[in-house]
């Protein structure tokens, strides 16, 4: 989520999450429970399917900000 939306975490709770990760890899159930709440949501989590990962002081991508505001059309 902070990534997605842009949440603030301090440095100390990056560091206890990158030693999470590090410690307890993604396993093939939290895989799988990715593909199915993307087929529900229409996106993955990019850092359960390995095409992102955590860097300290990563700046979020706020992409599920993108399309949140879109103009009405008629």
């Amino acid at each position: 989520m902070y990534d997605r939306y842009g949440l603030s975490m301090s440095k100390a709770q990056q560091r206890i999450l990158m030693a999470w990760d590090h410690q307890f890899p993604v396993t093939a159930w939290e895989r799988e429970l990715d593909n199915r709440i993307a087929k529900l949501m229409g996106h993955h989590n990019r850092y359960v399917t390995g095409e992102k990962t955590w860097k300290l002081d990563q700046k979020p991508s706020r992409e599920g900000l993108s399309n949140t505001l879109q103009p009405k059309t008629n």
